[in-house]
């Protein structure tokens, strides 16, 4: 089984350097334009079957889903089968795509459980990815800016460097089109990142000029996606969307404390008019993108394990 599972994690990486070269052909040698979601589609394919040969690297049995009971056994602890056991037909059966296999966003997820801090810093740009990949492939996608075609390239980019450092072996002979146009694209969309955030904070500073009062918000605590901070600009409230990550201390009887951390990707002010679209412009602007909301444990707990024999 390990040499099938070395084969499709390898084909898998094969397909999405195929695909990510045609998507960052377009991005450096054309207008965007109507070229913007064939670029997107093929740079969001690519991201795609690069996270799945990711997964199938660690465990098939993570990659597909609902396999026969057997063939679950065998992934999952290969040396223990019987001698009566036969691979061959599985093998057969596993290589010609007969399992399906995750969708994006359980992808997206079971990486995030391998790469947490890397996926915290790109979950504004894997959520971009989530909402607009489907309709890229199989509709048309509107209004589509160059932008939105940089920042998907920019996440191809950063996941092929990160596999790169993590799966040598298994990227030694893929080419990813031309390393010196990708390294100069990564320098200057970090460049330009920085450009625009400034450029977005010198807009909203000029109309706090403006404004009177300073606008005041309130969330429920129970809105685990939004959590309400003062904008660095104005000093009215404005709104972090984000995500809750949840960790427990392991205490000397199982389950110890439970610490909650929100980790923002998106800021918006309407007072002023700042809007941050990921975690790297909240940096740039001041904003810490992650805070400790630990003191909401028993909420959360309330509303997430209700049912269960845990003491909250």
């Amino acid at each position: 089984m390990k040499d099938v599972q070395k084969e499709i994690a390898y084909n898998l990486i094969e397909a999405s350097a195929g695909y990510g070269r045609v998507g960052l052909t377009l991005l450096y040698t054309s207008r965007m334009g109507r070229n913007s979601q064939v670029a997107i589609g093929n740079l969001a394919i690519a991201i795609e079957m690069l996270l799945k040969a990711f997964i199938a690297k660690r465990s098939l049995l993570l990659l597909f889903k609902n396999l026969p009971k057997e063939l679950s056994c065998a992934l999952a602890s290969s040396d223990s089968m019987p001698a009566s056991f036969r691979s061959i037909p599985f093998e057969i059966l596993l290589k010609s795509s007969a399992f399906n296999s995750l969708e994006l966003n359980e992808a997206i997820g079971t990486f995030g459980v391998f790469c947490p801090e890397l996926s915290k810093r790109l979950q504004a740009h894997l959520k971009f990815l989530s909402r607009h990949r489907n309709t890229c492939v199989h509709a048309v996608l509107p209004d589509c800016r160059e932008y939105e075609v940089e920042r998907t390239a920019f996440l191809f980019l950063k996941l092929v460097d990160h596999l790169c450092k993590e799966e040598p072996e298994l990227v030694t002979y893929i080419s990813w089109g031309d390393d010196k146009k990708n390294k100069e694209f990564l320098n200057r969309f970090d460049e330009e990142r920085l450009k625009r955030v400034h450029t977005k904070i010198e807009n909203a500073s000029e109309k706090a000029k403006t404004l009177t009062d300073r606008m005041s918000l309130e969330a429920e605590v129970e809105d685990w996606d939004l959590y309400i901070i003062k904008c660095p600009v104005c000093g009215s409230d404005g709104k972090l969307e984000g995500e809750i990550q949840e960790e427990f201390d392991q205490g000397e009887e199982g389950l110890g404390d439970l610490f909650l951390f929100f980790t923002g990707d998106r800021f918006k002010c309407k007072q002023c008019g700042l809007k941050l679209e990921d975690f790297d412009e909240l940096l740039i602007a001041g904003i810490d993108p992650e805070i400790d909301r630990s003191d909401d444990a028993s909420v959360w707990m309330q509303s997430h394990y209700a049912g269960y024999d845990v003491e909250y």
